[in-house]
């Protein structure tokens, strides 16, 4: 099981629940929460079954489809 974070351009629930359908399509995550108090916005989530560098690159995909931008940190 991974954790990763990630520092993202969401500014709130609408942005968060517009991510949701993409991060929810990539089946290697369990879970997933944005801190939206906080000033990067983080990201973080919980996976399996890829490496760290496949989830990070599936999750700024998903993120670019969305519009928006997330960086793995």
């Amino acid at each position: 099981m991974h954790t990763l974070k990630f520092k993202t351009n969401l500014n709130c629930e609408g942005c968060k629940n517009a991510v949701r359908p993409y991060l929810n399509q990539i089946n290697a995550i369990k879970s997933w929460d944005v801190d939206l108090t906080h000033n990067d916005k983080i990201l973080t989530l919980e996976a399996n079954t890829l490496s760290e560098d496949e989830i990070a690159a599936q999750v700024e995909e998903a993120f670019k489809q969305a519009g928006y931008i997330a960086e793995k940190i």
